[in-house]
């Protein structure tokens, strides 16, 4: 009967980690960890595999501006070391700052690899399109959205030690953006605002109505996808609504 050498094993990993400049809690499950480190861990256990190519498909997709660094940190030590890296992204500033030659696939197919230092961007976007990109072309002017009535509205709206009250209103076919550095509280406020996270001050309405009524025709996609992104009941989601 075989048993598992348990402290041989997180001494193993530690040191693996260690050498790639992360230092963390081996013994913790990963989920506990954010979507970058639970990324750079795997390609970590590859290299302990010996994987000699990596093949990372989308790995930034849902990465901030601070862990899409670290990663690409850990590309380029890995890259020094002798492992080839397959980057495959639809950031090209990304591209640009990690490769050393870019390949373009279009509808399936091959359509050419150059040398990135070589490759103007401009260059590039029309071997992704297949055409000259028309920066002049005009385009008709949309309606004037602020003629239109919210669908949605908050006011003073927030949660104490969470989220500092804000006023915010969403006009129909409107597309409003939240941004905000790391640790500034933008995927609190979408919860806050989605009802996941109850909020304790001020009021909403959504198309005309309280939160517990409408949200039932809102969608929230997570930042992390895969674990609250797949929830298959929604209780603890419908709880938040009703605030």
């Amino acid at each position: 009967m075989a048993f598992l050498r348990r402290k041989e094993m997180e001494a193993r990993a530690t040191r693996l980690m260690e050498s790639y400049g992360f230092s963390l809690d081996v013994r913790e499950p990963l989920n506990r960890f954010s979507v970058a480190m639970q990324q750079i861990v795997a390609i970590c256990r590859a290299i302990d595999l010996s994987a000699k190519v990596l093949i990372l498909d989308e790995p930034t997709a849902s990465l901030d501006t601070q862990e899409v660094e670290m990663l690409f940190t850990l590309m380029r030590q890995l890259r020094d070391q002798g492992v080839s890296l397959i980057f495959v992204t639809h950031f090209l500033d990304q591209v640009y700052e990690v490769s050393d030659r870019i390949t373009v696939l279009r509808n399936g197919g091959f359509v050419g690899c150059r040398e990135t230092r070589e490759l103007p961007q401009i260059e590039l976007v029309k071997m992704m399109l297949g055409r000259e990109l028309e920066t002049n072309a005009l385009q008709r002017a949309g309606r004037t959205l602020l003629s239109e009535k919210p669908i949605a509205a908050f006011k003073d709206y927030g949660k104490k030690g969470t989220i500092a009250p804000f006023n915010l209103e969403v006009r129909p076919g409107e597309i409003v953006g939240l941004a905000g550095l790391l640790g500034s509280g933008r995927t609190e406020t979408a919860e806050v605002i989605f009802g996941i996270k109850p909020a304790d001050t001020g009021t909403a309405l959504i198309k005309r109505q309280t939160p517990g009524a409408a949200f039932a025709a809102s969608g929230l996609q997570p930042r992390d996808r895969l674990l609250p992104g797949r929830s298959q009941n929604r209780r603890d989601y419908c709880r938040g609504l009703r605030a």
